[in-house]
């Protein structure tokens, strides 16, 4: 009986998994800007990266993941860029505690991206990308 109970959940967490690791094998967009004002990250990248287009619209989940951060947590958030934008726009809502995946994540962009810091209102700064995303 218990087998009967058990198998939809199983089933859905193994049809999961598999995508997971389809999704690995993308090629992904680079991160080109990342801004920092507290306590919102806004993170960018090309809607067509590659020449491939990245069809998305406004409202859209959009997973992300960074394998320095944590290689098994991804994480959903909006796209709040308008369809017709050149580039994707997520904004990320930063934790203050330093244990928390997004606090991480912001460290980990800071730390990778070159030196400059914008116009004065927050942190910006451009370069290869530490993150991975998948469409939800």
């Amino acid at each position: 009986m218990f087998v009967w109970w058990a198998s939809l959940p199983l089933a859905i967490w193994r049809a999961d998994r598999y995508f997971r690791y389809r999704r690995r094998a993308q090629t992904l967009p680079y991160l080109v800007d990342a801004t920092y004002v507290a306590p919102m990250l806004e993170l960018r990248w090309f809607a067509s990266p590659g020449g491939k287009p990245f069809h998305f619209v406004e409202g859209q989940y959009v997973r992300l993941a960074s394998p320095a951060v944590s290689s098994q947590e991804w994480h959903p958030f909006a796209v709040s860029s308008p369809s017709e934008a050149e580039y994707v726009t997520v904004h990320v809502r930063v934790q203050a505690d330093p244990d928390t995946w997004t606090h991480r994540l912001k460290d980990e962009i800071f730390n990778r991206l070159a030196d400059g810091d914008g116009d004065g209102r927050g942190k910006t700064r451009r370069a290869p990308p530490p993150t991975r995303c998948g469409r939800s």
